[in-house]
């Protein structure tokens, strides 16, 4: 299966995801843009065994979720990961599954793609989206049988 190659800004931080990519959305929610510091993020989702630290493991540091909608702390087993040398994001775990969510904005040579946007509601007036990409206000009603295919996904 061909791999994604992918780092951080400064290259200490360097890792591989396989392809297809199965789960990619942009996530237009407000924490996601004030934690990239964009209009949204642009992720893909796997299983957390298929993302492959290359080198610089050492330089990965974790902090751990607030949801900005009430102010609580997101599940202790939640997090987002950075490299400390540069700031780079580079992956979020999920609570309670096997699963990360990769920042593309890391991958090098990343194939063409079509993202579905969730969390539309908050996205910024100034983005356009494209005519035929999936849209949600929220999160898709069928979410959390997606994220299931990807953890039972063997292949």
């Amino acid at each position: 299966m061909p791999k994604l190659q992918g780092q951080c800004y400064c290259g200490a931080v360097r890792f591989q995801i396989p392809t297809p990519l199965n789960l990619v959305g942009n996530c237009h929610c407000m924490s996601c843009q004030r934690a990239h510091g964009a209009p949204f993020a642009t992720n893909a989702t796997l299983r957390t065994e298929q993302l492959e630290i290359l080198s610089g493991e050492q330089f990965i540091k974790t902090v751990k979720y607030i949801y900005r909608d009430n102010h609580e702390r997101a599940p202790a087993d939640s997090g987002r990961h950075f490299c400390s040398e540069c700031g780079s994001r580079l992956f979020n775990n999920w609570p309670d599954a096997p699963l990360v969510s990769v920042w593309l904005s890391n991958i090098e040579d990343l194939p063409e793609i079509t993202p579905m946007n969730v969390n539309v509601a908050t996205k910024r007036p100034w983005v356009f989206l494209a005519d035929d990409a999936e849209q949600y206000e929220t999160f898709p009603f069928d979410l959390p049988a997606r994220l299931k295919s990807i953890i039972d996904d063997v292949g």
